[in-house]
């Protein structure tokens, strides 16, 4: 996951002037990895988003539906 906070800290500063950054992550798998790693990057940036995530597998998404 640190590929991810990489790539978050290289792409910020192309979205921060924005009033609000939307963000979908496709094959969210459970959640609880780079859906968190995400998050949490854009609340310590103190910038307003908004994440859709989708997952496909009906398995994965009843998992991370119920882990957010």
């Amino acid at each position: 996951m640190d590929d991810l906070k990489i790539i978050l800290r290289k792409v910020y500063p192309e979205v921060s002037s924005l009033d609000e950054i939307k963000i979908t992550e496709i094959g969210t798998g459970h959640g609880r990895d780079s859906t968190v790693k995400i998050v949490e990057f854009f609340i310590s940036m103190g910038k307003k988003f908004r994440l859709d995530s989708y997952e496909g597998e009906p398995g994965l998404f009843s998992s991370a539906n119920g882990f957010w």
